[in-house]
């Protein structure tokens, strides 16, 4: 009888352990990434609402790889270039401009539209930002 109790006791234990192993391995390992459930779950946006010449910034305001693109990003817009502002909270509203562009797994992410290029993670310095916005086309008009 006492064999019957232990048993499943100690395979409910083992069970709890690997579950709460896997959440903090989760955690630890997800780095910046940042694909939402409410990615998946969006209506239909128009594609020609889409801004063809711009750069769409993927980014979360809790990472810190996005906080070292941020005030690169606002420096190229106070010089005339156009970025769309995309955060992990608002992706479900640009999906149908990002399908088939954005990898939408790590973050920061800059997408072009209009060349179909994208550059997931940090720029090595702002000019090599520029120079992704200049060939989208984003550059001052």
């Amino acid at each position: 009888m006492r064999i019957r109790i232990v048993l499943p006791v100690i395979l409910m234990q083992k069970t709890i352990l690997f579950t709460a192993f896997v959440l903090v391995a989760a955690v630890l390992l997800s780095g910046c990434t940042g694909q939402p459930t409410a990615y998946e779950n969006t209506t239909a946006l128009n594609i020609s609402a889409c801004q063809q010449n711009s750069v769409y910034f993927i980014h979360a305001d809790w990472c810190p790889h996005c906080q070292k693109m941020s005030p690169w990003v606002q420096d190229l817009e106070t010089q005339g270039y156009a970025f769309v502002s995309v955060t992990t909270d608002n992706l479900a509203s640009h999906k149908d401009c990002l399908t088939g562009i954005a990898q939408m797994q790590y973050i920061p992410e800059f997408d072009c539209i209009s060349t179909n290029q994208s550059h997931v993670g940090e720029f090595t310095d702002e000019n090599a930002l520029k120079a992704f916005a200049d060939a989208c086309g984003a550059g001052p008009q």
